[in-house]
């Protein structure tokens, strides 16, 4: 009668044989102690840990507008209100702006800036600036939300930027048009501060008609340039390019002469403004004749 061995490796042990490949004895099995599992989990979440700030760190190399970061360039916008702005000024100078958002890369920086004497202190005021954040569309497939980041790009830039140049219409007018102290305001604005490799761009929405107690181009002749009128200008646009969108109407064209024009150029050279260019927004009417001189500190309105 046959019989069967159990197959098992300790019979083999038992009879002093070596058990055949295969029935090997197993090694007993072990269990972690209390010590050993702690310290596993310490070391996954160790490892959760470094993963999380790898991918932080990652992502915030991504991120142009990070604190800190500088600007890739920087366009800033001063339009000068003091005679407000018509519908076609108004829709010209936004439509001017968004076409050059459109070629903006992320990280360079557009400030929207409104001349408005009339206020206590300063006479440049903020309207906007922000950095342009990255829109999703070069998102990261693997770790990165193009829909989150068209979200901040939205709410963070395009829409504040929107509701500034909403407004350009009805910003209020003033009698006085101080543009050489905004000039130097904007200089000195400590985010337009030069800094290595970053491009700056000043964009000038005005007539170029200043008035104010101590100097006035409403004159057939310009006054003449004093020291104590430009002394703050002195350097400050150094590097800066400059582009005038020059408006023009029946009242201002007396007085935007050869002459007016030639101040504003040694302005500039004293500013040391790179690419000084004007580009008029409207021709001059029919010639009208020039109306009487407007009492010191007061503007002529339109």
């Amino acid at each position: 009668m046959a019989f069967r061995i159990a197959r098992t490796p300790h019979l083999f042990s038992t009879l002093g044989l070596v058990p055949p490949y295969g029935l090997a004895e197993a090694p007993p099995r072990r269990c972690w102690s209390d010590g050993r599992k702690a310290a596993g989990l310490i070391g996954l979440v160790v490892l959760l840990l470094s993963a999380v700030g790898v991918a932080l760190y990652i992502l915030s190399g991504t991120d142009p507008c990070r604190p800190g970061r500088l600007p890739l360039s920087h366009l800033a916008v001063l339009v000068d209100p003091t005679d407000a702005l018509s519908q076609d000024e108004a829709a010209k100078v936004r439509s001017t702006v968004w076409h050059y958002e459109e070629t903006l890369a992320p990280g360079s920086w557009i400030s929207l800036l409104a001349l408005l004497p009339q206020q206590p202190g300063p006479v440049m005021h903020v309207k906007f600036s922000g950095c342009r954040p990255r829109d999703g569309v070069d998102a990261h497939a693997g770790w990165e939300n193009p829909v989150r980041l068209r979200e901040r790009y939205r709410t963070e830039f395009k829409t504040p930027l929107e509701q500034a140049l909403a407004g350009l219409e009805t910003w209020p007018e003033a009698t006085t048009s101080p543009l050489f102290g905004a000039l130097e305001e904007v200089a000195t604005w400590r985010p337009f501060a030069p800094a290595p490799g970053v491009p700056r761009t000043l964009w000038l929405v005005s007539d170029l008609l200043v008035h104010t107690p101590g100097y006035s181009h409403y004159r057939p002749q310009p006054a003449p340039l004093q020291e104590s009128v430009v002394t703050g200008l002195r350097g400050v646009l150094a590097g800066v390019e400059i582009l005038v969108f020059l408006r023009r109407s029946a009242h201002t064209c007396p007085y935007q002469t050869p002459a007016h024009t030639q101040s504003w150029q040694t302005v500039m050279q004293l500013a040391g403004a790179t690419n000084y260019r004007i580009k008029p927004l409207h021709d001059c009417p029919a010639p009208l004749p020039v109306v009487r001189q407007p009492a010191v500190g007061r503007k002529p309105r339109r």
